[in-house]
């Protein structure tokens, strides 16, 4: 009787192929799983952001009426940051550094975008009470009465 020494090409080849669909299946799923902790991660964040922006928006530090923004919250969808930006007196646009002081940047990864119902959140703004509210003449929004949702790669 004849003793086989290796592996036979057969034995070889199925083994290629069931290390190649262990291989296509774990990359489909790490992606998926990437997605997820970037959602996570811009919405942690998000969150983050905006609690830093009504505690600043409560020390009241330009000493900003009631009735007008203190401090507000940029969804800069360029440089894929969110941005706490402290008003100055009178302030015409509330995501505009010039005339404003920018207190900080959050990184959200590339690719989220961050929405309410079907429209992108460019802003918002917080008075010196830590309401948020809705300056006349801008694009920001004041209340979450809609669903909000951070979407990449149909994640939410």
């Amino acid at each position: 009787m004849h003793k086989q020494l290796g592996f036979t090409l057969i034995e070889l080849v199925v083994t290629v192929v069931i290390v190649a669909a262990l291989l296509l299946t774990s990359a489909s799923l790490t992606n998926s799983w990437i997605d997820r902790s970037q959602v996570a991660s811009a919405k942690a964040n998000f969150e983050t952001a905006l609690l830093q922006a009504k505690t600043l928006a409560l020390r009241n530090h330009n000493n900003q009426p009631f009735s007008e923004p203190a401090v507000s919250l940029c969804v800069d969808s360029n440089d894929d940051k969110i941005n706490i930006i402290q008003l100055g007196i009178n302030a015409a646009n509330p995501c505009d550094i010039v005339g404003n002081a920018l207190l900080k940047s959050f990184s959200i990864a590339k690719g989220i975008a961050i929405t309410q119902g079907n429209s992108p959140v460019e802003c918002l703004t917080v008075n010196a009470l830590g309401m948020l509210m809705y300056p006349l003449g801008s694009s920001c929004i004041n209340n979450f009465t809609l669903a909000f949702n951070i979407e990449k790669n149909n994640e939410s």
